[in-house]
This record gives C-alpha cells, sequence and structure tokens, in this order.
C-alpha cells in the first residue's frame, strides 16, 4: 500500500539518484584501476557500453596514452577522501587520505603503480568510517540523528530492525 503514497514515490526516487551518484564515482574508480593495469579505453568503453571516444570524455586521465601521468587523483569513499599524488622523482605513486572520522595520514612508503595505491588508501578510508557520517550511499532511514527518537546524544528509543 505505501507505493500507492507520492512521498514514497519520491523518497524511491531520490534513493536511485543517490544510487545512480555512488555508482557513477564506483564507476570512475574501475575505469582508473583498469587503466592503471593496462585496460585501453576501448576496453573501458565496452565494459561500459560506450564508444572508446565517450570512454576518454567520460574517464579523462584513466588509460596512460602517452601524454603523461596525471598530477593528482581523488578518490572519495566511505565518507572520506584521498588523493593520490604522483611523485616524478621516484616514479612512483603516493597517497594522502582523510577519513570519515576525522583520521588523516601521509603514506611513508612509495607505490610501482597507481592501482596499488588507490587500494591502499581506499583501505584507509574503510578503516575510517564515521558510522554517523556521510557514507557513499545513504542509509534507508536517512541520518538517525534527524530522527524524532534521537534526545541530543541518546535515543528517546533504542532503534530495532522493525522501525
Amino acid at each position: 500500500m505505501a507505493e500507492l503514497f507520492a512521498d514514497w514515490q519520491l523518497a524511491y526516487l531520490h534513493a536511485l539518484r543517490q544510487l545512480h551518484e555512488a555508482t557513477e564515482v564506483l564507476a570512475a574508480e574501475a575505469a582508473l584501476m583498469g587503466g592503471g593495469m593496462g585496460a585501453t579505453y576501448g576496453d573501458l568503453g565496452t565494459s561500459w557500453g560506450i564508444t572508446k571516444q565517450a570512454a576518454r570524455k567520460k574517464w579523462p586521465g584513466a588509460v596512460d596514452d602517452g601524454s603523461g601521468q596525471p598530477e593528482k587523483i581523488t578518490v572519495e569513499r566511505y565518507g572520506g577522501a584521498a588523493e593520490i599524488t604522483y611523485l616524478p622523482g621516484q616514479c612512483a605513486w603516493g597517497w594522502t587520505a582523510h577519513g570519515g572520522d576525522g583520521t588523516r595520514h601521509e603514506v611513508e612508503g612509495a607505490y610501482t603503480d597507481r592501482w596499488k595505491a588507490m587500494l591502499a588508501a581506499e583501505h584507509f578510508l574503510q578503516d575510517h568510517v564515521d558510522p554517523w557520517g556521510e557514507p557513499d550511499v545513504p542509509m534507508a532511514l536517512g541520518d538517525p540523528k534527524k530522527c524524532w527518537c534521537w534526545d541530543g546524544g541518546t535515543w528517546t528509543q533504542e532503534p530495532t530492525n522493525e522501525t
């Protein structure tokens, strides 16, 4: 019956929009990793159902086309952000990150492949999630702190799976 109400349809539409945005972010990261592992724009385009020219436009810098390495790649996941930076003096990649829980970290070593640096940065972000922060995909019921049952630091009613 809930599906018959406009509010439910609007909430459903909003959730689909959030999923679309999260999918675009994940696709861009997968394209960067795939390109860093040797995939061509033709390969990326075929995987996404678009031409290689469209893939080049959609994910610029994902494939090393001889024009040089991108100076910086930004990855936003789990409520935090990481910058993967090319270190030309070392011909390697490093990263700095700010986790969703406020933890900052700069890697001391360097990675020979950008996808390895991206994976390490993503693992850091995953380990430093703020459970009440802004995750990539919103919680089904929204921010618990905006709920009527949240009383400035305590629950007026304990949340259950039924609510």
